[in-house]
C-alpha cells in the first residue's frame, strides 16, 4: 500500500490576458485598456493533493503477476481562480499484468491499464513477448510488444508497436503510434515515435538460503 501526498501552486499574469468583451471592433482585436465584466477573484491557488494505491503481486522462476489500483485526488481538492467552486474528481487508475516463460527461452506478458476521471476513460492493453537470456550478466531480456489504445464509450484511436531491451538495471523501448483509420483526430500529429527508459532496482531478498555449520 502506498499513500501520497503533494501540494500544488498554480498563479495567472492577468496583465498579459484578455476577455471577449475586450474585443475592439474600430481596431479589429482585442484591446486590454478597455473594461471587462469578467470577475478576476484570485491571482493565484494552492491546495493539497492527497493519493493512494494498493498492489498485489505473486513471482516464482516462471511465472510473474501484479495487480493494482490507485486513486488520485482522493480529497477532491478545489481549484479555481474565480468563486466558482470547482472541485478536482477523484481518478481511478487499474492495472495488472502477468508474465509467463515457456520453451526455456521465451515469455509472453499481456498487459492492461485503464484509467477514469468523470466521463472521460482510458484503455490500452496488449501484449511484449520475446527471448529471455538467464545466463548473460548484462541483459535479461529482448522482446517486441502490439498494444491497442481506447476506452469505454469513445472511439478506438491507435494501434502501438514496440521494441526494446533489457541492459543490467535499464530497460530501453521505442514505441510508434499507429493512427487508427476511419476516425477524425483534433491533433497536431496523428502518429508518434516514443522513446522510454526505466531503471529497476535490483532484488534484495535471499535467493540462496544456507544455514551455517560446524565444519569438523
Amino acid at each position: 500500500m502506498g499513500l501520497q501526498a503533494g501540494y500544488v501552486n498554480k498563479r495567472i499574469d492577468y496583465s498579459g490576458i484578455t476577455f471577449p468583451d475586450q474585443f475592439d471592433m474600430s481596431i479589429g482585436y482585442f484591446n486590454p485598456d478597455i473594461s471587462t465584466e469578467e470577475i478576476m477573484k484570485n491571482a493565484s491557488l494552492s491546495y493539497l493533493d492527497l493519493n493512494w494505491g494498493l498492489i498485489w503481486s505473486y513471482k516464482t522462476p516462471e511465472f510473474t503477476s501484479e495487480i493494482g489500483m490507485s486513486m488520485f485526488h482522493y480529497n477532491k481538492p478545489k481549484e479555481s481562480f474565480s468563486s466558482i467552486d470547482y472541485r478536482l474528481n477523484p481518478r481511478y487508475v487499474f492495472h495488472m499484468f502477468t508474465e509467463k516463460a515457456f520453451l526455456n527461452n521465451y515469455f509472453i506478458k499481456p498487459k492492461l491499464i485503464y484509467v477514469n476521471q468523470n466521463k472521460a476513460s482510458e484503455l490500452l492493453i496488449g501484449f511484449d513477448t520475446g527471448l529471455l537470456f538467464f545466463d548473460s550478466k548484462i541483459s535479461k531480456n529482448i522482446y517486441i510488444g502490439a498494444f491497442f489504445r481506447g476506452g469505454l464509450n469513445r472511439n478506438p484511436d491507435a494501434f502501438i508497436v514496440k521494441t526494446g531491451f533489457n541492459y543490467k538495471n535499464f530497460d530501453f523501448a521505442i514505441s510508434y503510434d499507429i493512427e487508427i483509420p476511419g476516425y477524425e483526430f483534433y491533433s497536431y500529429t496523428k502518429n508518434a515515435f516514443e522513446l522510454s527508459i526505466s531503471y529497476k532496482r535490483p532484488e534484495t531478498n535471499i535467493k540462496n538460503k544456507t544455514i551455517p555449520c560446524t565444519v569438523f
